[in-house]
């Protein structure tokens, strides 16, 4: 509903029943549920358990009347109210159209439901891998220790949660977790933290780890060859290759400042529309469909790239540590290309030169991780 207000996504049309016998039918269907329900709501005080010993196989108007009400007892009234709240063909329809969904087109649903429930993201603990199912253990920004929903789909399998198999990554691997090289890292989106005798996290959707910190982070550091970074001061990204860092750095620049730009332009050109109360042809659209399946295009390419690297949750004295500080040369390093025609300046607090309003360029310390490899 959101989405059709600000016009989004067009709004869903409610399909009538084709003929005159599907809406008698309809209604007569209807008029059973309701009276289901009704017969439920009578009887609900009068609960009959009568035992008896029957001879001769007779039987009275009150066993007659104690079978109906076991017969009306064994109908689901939950099922009922739901019968009656909602229309089945539209939701049958709906899931079937979700099931039509393309691969691609699922990669975009997931994006921007990402972006959506930023920055409410966990990470899962290096060592899920060896825990049983109901111990699988995952963190938060503000919240270590949580645990997955027992409704959660995830909570039956979360071996999809796992990284899969380890990528060739031009170094010896380690033999901890926490240091593996993959291009399956994953982050769970969550739609609330329910704490009860546990922190659990609710309604959860998996997305890619790296593509999705690059597009969505509020903060990014990096270091010289932007080979390791840190997002939001809590998750640290280790490539094993620093061409393909920096390219997937520029690259998400580029994205992000696309992305911003259209859904800006979309939203004020909806709220001009509402504001002179035009009527829907008496204006163009702000954006065209050509740039939006441009847009979609560059971003299912970002989302394809293949690049190995590591993920880990920093540890409290490293967040304290994380940056080189105020520095005393202001001369900004000449980086053409990099980050296009973006003027650095050096960053006030972090050190490092700040190249837009969430990514600080050579501003991190050597790492003990990195020094022990």
């Amino acid at each position: 509903e959101l989405l059709e207000d600000h016009g989004l996504l067009s709004g869903a049309q409610v399909v009538a029943p084709g003929d005159s016998y599907s809406r008698l039918q309809q209604r007569r269907e209807r008029r059973a549920l309701h009276q289901l329900k009704r017969q439920h709501e009578e009887g609900g005080g009068r609960r009959r358990k009568v035992l008896r010993l029957q001879e001769d196989g007779c039987s009275s108007d009150e066993d007659h009347e104690g079978s109906a009400s076991q017969r009306a007892d064994s109908v689901d009234i939950q099922d009922v109210k739901f019968k009656l709240r909602h229309n089945l063909e539209q939701l049958q329809a709906a899931a079937s159209s979700a099931q039509d969904l393309t691969r691609d087109q699922l990669t975009l649903l997931k994006l921007v439901l990402g972006r959506g429930l930023y920055p409410q993201l966990a990470v899962p603990d290096a060592f899920n891998s060896g825990r049983k199912d109901s111990d699988q253990i995952f963190h938060t920004q503000a919240k270590q220790g949580t645990v997955l929903h027992p409704t959660c789909v995830f909570a039956n399998s979360p071996e999809v949660l796992h990284t899969q198999g380890q990528e060739a990554s031009g170094r010896e691997e380690s033999q901890d977790d926490k240091d593996q090289m993959s291009c399956k890292h994953q982050l769970l989106a969550f739609v609330s933290l329910l704490e009860t005798n546990k922190p659990y996290l609710v309604n959860c959707v998996r997305i890619p780890a790296l593509q999705s910190l690059l597009l969505f982070s509020r903060s990014i550091d990096t270091n010289g060859d932007c080979s390791r970074l840190v997002a939001d001061g809590w998750l640290e990204l280790q490539l094993a290759d620093s061409e393909s860092a920096v390219r997937l750095l520029a690259t998400s620049l580029r994205l992000r400042a696309h992305w911003e730009s259209t859904l800006d332009r979309q939203l004020a050109h909806q709220a001009q529309r509402q504001r002179l109360e035009q009527e829907e042809e008496a204006d163009s659209p702000a954006v065209s469909p050509r740039e939006v399946a441009a847009l979609s295009t560059e971003l299912l390419q970002f989302m394809a790239a293949k690049v190995p690297y590591s993920l880990r949750r920093l540890t409290g004295l490293e967040a304290q540590n994380l940056y080189v500080g105020p520095q005393t040369i202001t001369t900004a390093p000449s980086l053409p290309g990099l980050f296009g025609n973006s003027t650095l300046s050096p960053h006030p607090t972090k050190g490092g030169y700040a190249v837009s309003d969430f990514l600080t360029y050579n501003c991190l310390t050597v790492s003990v991780v990195t020094c022990l490899l």
